[in-house]
């Protein structure tokens, strides 16, 4: 009777534990389609923007994108300690883009500009 009742929960366990592992790795699976749809989604816009010649808007989206990755960036990862002087660099210039995207200069004005048609 013990056996039976042991086999049982160590089944149990296994079938947890299981289950667990897949779900972490559907769940990156998902992290990354949804990281590829959306670079998918905005780096062929900023391509087109670069081909037209727009070079206000394709600033604009890159800005954009530098701002919700060190956002992210920021929120996941940001207590780790880094070694990478390059990428060092790199995470100082995006913290100076987001400090100059969050405090409007003479230049960025919060209402939205008119254009001639």
């Amino acid at each position: 009777m013990r056996v039976k009742i042991l086999l049982i929960v160590v089944l149990t366990a296994v079938c947890f534990v299981t289950g667990y592992f897949m779900g972490i790795g559907r769940g990156d699976r998902q992290a990354a389609r949804e990281r590829d749809v959306y670079d998918l989604d905005v780096y062929p816009h900023l391509l087109r923007l670069a081909e037209a010649g727009d070079t206000n808007l394709l600033e604009s989206g890159i800005r954009a994108l530098i701002v919700t990755r060190y956002n992210h960036y920021d929120m996941h990862f940001g207590s780790e300690s880094i070694t990478d002087t390059f990428f060092l660099k790199n995470l100082a210039y995006a913290r100076t883009v987001v400090a100059q995207d969050k405090s409007p200069g003479p230049n960025k004005s919060l209402e939205p500009t008119a254009t001639a048609h």
